[in-house]
């Protein structure tokens, strides 16, 4: 009961912060409300590769590797360095994605991506189950030298694990994850042109554990 009315009070809390965009970029509320979209729909699909991923029963190796295959196609840069242009216009190389973990009792010092995935891969517990509360809120969104678009983004994630030797283990933390935004223009059969949101993930960070 108390783990269920604080995951209502932080949905309560996402829902009246939405839509708090940086000011200075021009973006429609139809541009808006299709991001936000876009957003939820990467992180909906990264936690159910997470599932697949961390599962013991009934899930093949080979499934395992395609969901972390997946999941890395949903990052900037793919699980690897990646380049990009600083605010001087200098070509530099960054980085690979990375994953802070949490507990309710502290944070571990954030991995790269594909350590995090593999160390999930490998936890003890024989039931794990991971998903998201039906809450994304995306702000702070401005454009880069280099022509793309960043903004944070914040989630409900929670996590379950039992069986085994292990007492059961269940927390729910409040992330924020760092968004790469590409505009592409689509031109249309009626001579119109639609405008379409390439969305990427990148690093994600622990805010507070419950």
């Amino acid at each position: 009961m108390k783990k269920t009315k604080i995951l209502l009070a932080l949905i309560s809390i996402f829902l009246l912060q939405q839509n708090s965009f940086a000011q200075g970029v021009t973006l429609s509320d139809e541009d808006k409300g299709e991001l936000q979209i876009r957003v939820k729909q990467k992180i909906e699909d990264f936690l159910m590769y997470l599932g697949t991923i961390a599962s013991k029963a009934g899930v093949s190796e080979a499934s395992k590797d395609a969901a972390t295959a997946s999941a890395l196609e949903l990052f900037i840069g793919r699980g690897k360095s990646y380049e990009y242009i600083d605010g001087y216009g200098n070509r530099k190389m960054h980085r690979p994605v990375q994953m802070q973990t949490s507990n309710r009792y502290r944070k571990y010092p954030p991995k790269p991506m594909t350590q995090y995935l593999k160390n999930l891969r490998n936890l003890t517990y024989p039931n794990v189950v991971i998903e998201a509360a039906d809450a994304v809120r995306v702000d702070n969104i401005f454009e880069t030298p280099d022509g793309r678009y960043e903004a944070m983004a914040y989630f409900i994630q929670k996590f379950h694990g039992n069986g085994g030797d292990r007492p059961d283990y269940d927390d729910i933390t409040e992330k924020k994850v760092k968004i790469y935004v590409e505009k592409e223009i689509i031109p249309t059969p009626s001579g119109a042109n639609q405008v379409i949101w390439l969305v990427l993930l990148g690093d994600i960070y622990a805010v507070k554990t419950y």
